[in-house]
Parts: structure tokens; sequence; C-alpha cells
């Protein structure tokens, strides 16, 4: 009964000075406690304070970390762009891009300006770092897509036509050289499609010309390749045309010189058709004929 009176008689704290820790509280109370059977209370108040207003919280009470957010528009290719990273509440820091690559056409500033116009249609994913004055780091990672917007897009695929002195074109769209001549890895060439502006002329070339590609497409998952009739520029008993590997996009040149006709069907895009040249191992359109023809040791 002493104890219990002398846990009468010690000073209360006022509301709001509370602290982190058992000194709040003489150790008569917490005896006290014990002999009224609320010491399950006692320790529970044992790491906690008062927060602001009153009230109690866990942590020192001292206001919020801040925390790292993003304003990010939808990004259109070729229309200037800008979004931003910041931190909230507002704090002073520095914003760099720590993993992965923003879209091309885009820079974001040391104070978290992103801008630009960007070139390159698809997805971009990355991670940008805030460094505080402290020199606490707080990350997020983000994904933006670059979508065409009001820009006229094509579908098209990349060409490999050798040209002339003149400038002109002379095997078309895509060709390979049968085993012999020429340079190494000039018997086969890659199918890589992808999407494209017209260029400073205006007209569409399919990937040609003066075209300004802006965008990838996938064998397979966006495009389909028709393989179609071999036309052997010689009557022979044996066929050979070239083949098609479809895993990697690789049309090889076959044991014939001819021309392979080709049909490009991208989803979503108008469908082309085009031609693969198989041209004989000391054919060489840089020639000195303006026509083409054979022209031993000039390309070789």
């Amino acid at each position: 009964m002493e104890a219990l009176a002398l846990a009468e008689e010690s000073p209360q704290p006022e509301r709001g000075s509370l602290q982190c820790e058992a000194v709040w509280t003489s150790m008569a109370a917490l005896f006290s406690a014990v002999m009224n059977r609320s010491w399950i209370l006692a320790l529970l108040l044992v790491g906690c304070s008062p927060s602001p207003g009153g009230g109690f919280s866990n942590g020192p009470g001292e206001g919020s970390a801040p925390a790292l957010s993003a304003s990010l528009p939808g990004p259109e290719l070729g229309v200037t762009y800008e979004g931003r990273f910041s931190l909230e509440p507002p704090e002073p820091a520095s914003f760099f891009l720590t993993a992965g690559e923003l879209p091309a056409g885009l820079d974001l500033r040391e104070d978290g300006l992103l801008r630009g116009a960007p070139s390159w249609l698809g997805d971009s994913t990355f991670e940008v770092t805030a460094t505080l004055s402290s020199g606490t780091e707080l990350s997020m990672q983000s994904t933006l897509t670059v979508d065409p917007g009001g820009a006229e897009v094509f579908a098209g695929f990349e060409r490999n036509p050798w040209v002339a002195w003149s400038g002109n074109a002379y095997l078309g769209d895509l060709w390979v050289r049968m085993a012999g001549g020429g340079e190494p890895g000039q018997d086969q060439v890659v199918f890589d499609p992808g999407l494209y502006l017209a260029g400073p002329n205006g007209d569409y070339d399919g990937g040609g010309g003066d075209d300004v590609r802006v965008g990838d497409l996938t064998l397979g998952d966006d495009v389909g390749l028709g393989v179609g009739q071999w036309n052997p520029s010689v009557e022979a008993d044996v066929i050979s045309p070239p083949t098609w590997d479809e895993t990697t996009g690789t049309l090889a040149a076959g044991e014939q010189a001819g021309r392979l006709s080709l049909s490009f069907s991208p989803d979503g895009y108008v469908p082309s058709a085009t031609f693969l040249s198989v041209v004989p191992p000391d054919w060489c359109p840089q020639g000195q004929h303006d026509r083409g023809g054979p022209s031993p040791g000039v390309c070789e």
C-alpha cells in the first residue's frame, strides 16, 4: 500500500510531453501498474510518443519522410514533351538517370524536368534517382510508351541495294551474292522490318529512299513474311532457290542466280510486295557498265 500511495503522489507528465523512452514514468508508478495487474498497458506505452496536436504515433513525430513522385503524360512522336520528377513534400534534390534508357529525343535535367521531342516509337523503361541534400537517395522505375500521335507512320524494311556511281540503285530492295565472289557475308541478308516516316521528298518508299526510320517491328509478332515464286535467271536441271530462316529472319543465297518474290504483311499496316535478287559471284552493279553486268575484280 505504501507503493500505491507513492505512485499517487508522483507527478504525472503533461499531455504532449511523452518521449519514446521509459523516463516519462517513475519506477514507483510502473510498480504500481504491476501491482494493479495493468502491466500490459504500461509496456504498450513504452516506445510510443505523442504526435503533434496530441495522440500517439511510431517514430519521432518530426514530419513524414519525402517520397519520390513523377508526373509523366503520354509522349507522342515528334511532339514537344515535358514531364517532371519531384519530392513530396518538396525538398531540394538532384535527379539522375541511373538505369535503363529514356525515350530517344528526351533528356532529364538535374532539377527533375524531363523534356524534348520523342524520335522513336515504342516502350522505354528506366530508373530515376533523387539525391537529397542529406545524401539520402530515393529511386523509382517508370515506363513511357511513345505513340505515333498525329504522325503518319508506315511499315517498311531496311534495304541493302548496290548503288551505282550515278546514284541509282541497281538491285532494288534486297540482294545476296552466290558464294565465290564479293566481300564475306554477302551471301545472306537479314530481313529487318520497321516503322518509317516519309522523308524530305514527301513520298513513302517502304523504308527505302529517304524514308526516316522511327521504330522497330518484330518478325512473327508484328510482321509476316511470305516467300513466293523463285525465278532463276538460267534454266537448270536442279532448282536451288534462296533459303529463309524464320527464326533469325535470314535470307541466304542458294546455288542459282535469280529473283525471289516476297510478301510483307505487317499487323495494322498496308501490306506490300518486294523481291530478293540473287546475283552471280562475279556480278557487280558498281562496275564499268552503266547497266551493271559481269565485272570481275571490281567488287571483289
